[in-house]
């Protein structure tokens, strides 16, 4: 199936950032220069025609050119119809809580705990989200969360309240174990179960700079805390290879995309790797 793209445009960049969910019968597909806002797309899941079909495109309030809505989006298949867009250009991430058909904008904006004291410093928050349980990780991967400098990057938990209606908290801010500028720690984030795997493509690996490490973390139930596990680098690393661009975690398996590595002779032919 090729999702419709009657209603995007030229330069909409349809297809930036993509969630599944099947509880939900579900997919949202962020279109982050949309109008030069952006706007995402859900589509919904119908068993009787084994087809996806258009339901709603999400919008932000007080949308300004820059804002690069939907860099990131996740369905949350807990919660009622929780949809999420990240909106880096204004650090935050917004919620759409059961959005109505055709058009809908936002219930509520999470930002972070010290979005007022210190939002110079959240550059890239809503980068990359990824949700499981209730809890809700959002990537800001230009970040300075312990004012050591721009570009160390971070991963902000976030749990829904009791109350649904009122939003996620947050609970921990997760840092490389050994931070360094411009890794960008937290560009790309998969969560599943109490498994976490976080990209920091610009990690700097023995001699190569921009070589990429992935990070991996499980959860504390009894803390709830994401406690950090083990380091993984490339087995053929080089430098601008970016190892963790992209990374996705399920079960026993862990897929970790390295775009920009020689492969076969070729530059920036690029490789993914499995890990079980």
């Amino acid at each position: 199936t090729i999702l419709p793209t009657s209603l995007s445009a030229a330069d909409d960049f349809f297809g930036w950032a993509l969630a599944a969910n099947a509880t939900r019968n579900s997919v949202i597909v962020g279109a982050r220069t949309s109008t030069s806002t952006g706007k995402a797309y859900v589509y919904s899941y119908s068993p009787g025609t084994d087809n996806f079909s258009f339901y709603s495109v999400l919008t932000a309030n007080n949308r300004s050119a820059g804002d690069l809505f939907a860099s990131s989006v996740a369905i949350d298949p807990q919660s009622v119809s929780h949809f999420f867009c990240g909106e880096p250009g204004k650090r935050r991430v917004l919620a759409y809580r059961n959005p109505t058909a055709n058009t809908s904008t936002e219930s509520y904006a999470i930002t972070a705990g010290d979005y007022v004291t210190n939002y110079s410093r959240l550059s890239g928050f809503g980068n990359a989200l990824d949700i499981v349980n209730n809890n809700l990780l959002i990537g800001a991967d230009a970040g300075d969360p312990n004012g050591l400098g721009y570009n160390y990057g971070a991963v902000y938990s976030m749990f829904l309240t009791q109350n649904s209606l009122s939003g996620y908290e947050q609970a921990q801010i997760i840092t490389a174990p050994t931070p360094a500028s411009l890794e960008g720690f937290g560009y790309s984030i998969s969560v599943y179960g109490t498994d976490l795997v976080i990209g920091a493509p610009g990690a700097t690996d023995g001699l190569n700079i921009n070589a990429g490490k992935v990070y991996y973390y499980t959860f504390n139930s009894a803390l709830s805390t994401w406690n950090y596990q083990q380091t993984i680098t490339c087995p053929d690393a080089e430098a601008y290879a970016f190892f963790g661009l992209s990374v996705s975690v399920k079960g026993n398996y862990l897929d970790i995309g390295a775009p920009f590595i020689t492969s076969d002779g070729i530059n920036n032919n690029g490789k993914a790797y499995l890990y079980n």
